[in-house]
């Protein structure tokens, strides 16, 4: 059985620096970024976006067994970097980003109601996010350094299902890839200009009516799937927008 989590967090750095030599790609995000982080931010993430790894680690949930029966990491089936900033000397950035994951779950995890399951344990899916800078080092080498603070973690479960059900299934897929509007309030111009360049840069591809919201003024609706909605109006609301989803 799969499920399928949705993650981000917020300004993560690392606790380590890069021994020897940069990678040229490395470099030259960083000169962009000190040239002017906003009219090359493009290409800063660019550059960045092929080192930049993420995980879904079960382990960090403690007795966890039961719901993640392989402890295993799961590899992030798609990673966006959402924005960067440097530290003084360094080339690894501090980072927002967002990642979307595919695990292995027991039955257990469609019989249960999974928030009592967290909250009566202290435990919580967040604490199996994990993001890591793989950088190449030599022939067949990769040094991972992974996050250390952050601003902020969440996870989402976007959906759980069984392959010996994929039939009975076939709604709630058809459901999610209907089109809902996520209904978003008027904004000072400041954070109004913010979130406009965030949906061009990362959410072009997914927003049905694109060209309308990046000329609207004032409150207006973004048209999503029903699974990007759930994601999209978390993040929204995260950067202080006021945004709810209307079917």
């Amino acid at each position: 059985m799969q499920a399928r989590f949705y993650g981000n967090m917020e300004w993560f750095d690392t606790d380590d620096e890069l021994p020897g030599a940069i990678p040229e790609s490395l470099r030259k995000a960083r000169l962009l970024w000190e040239e002017s982080p906003t009219r090359f931010k493009s290409q800063i993430i660019n550059l960045l976006s092929p080192y930049l790894k993420s995980y879904f680690v079960p382990a960090g949930i403690s007795d966890s067994e039961e719901l993640f029966p392989n402890q295993e990491d799961s590899p992030a089936n798609k990673v966006k970097i959402v924005a960067v900033r440097y530290k003084k000397d360094s080339y690894i950035p501090e980072c927002r980003a967002e990642a979307w994951y595919e695990v292995e779950v027991s039955n257990l995890f469609s019989e249960i109601d999974l928030e009592a399951w967290q909250e009566d344990r202290g435990e919580f899916f967040y604490q199996a996010i994990s993001f890591a800078w793989a950088i190449p080092k030599g022939k067949n080498k990769t040094l991972e350094l992974s996050y250390g603070s952050h601003l902020g973690v969440e996870c989402l479960l976007l959906q759980s299902e069984s392959p010996e059900n994929a039939e009975s299934d076939k709604h709630i897929h058809d459901v999610n890839s209907e089109t809902v509007a996520i209904r978003l309030a008027e904004a000072n111009e400041n954070l109004a200009k913010t979130i406009k360049e965030f949906l061009k840069e990362h959410w072009s591809d997914e927003i049905k009516n694109l060209k309308e919201v990046l000329a609207s003024k004032g409150a207006y609706e973004i048209h999503v799937s029903a699974d990007d909605a759930k994601i999209l109006c978390s993040v929204l609301n995260g950067m202080g927008a006021k945004a709810e989803v209307h079917k």
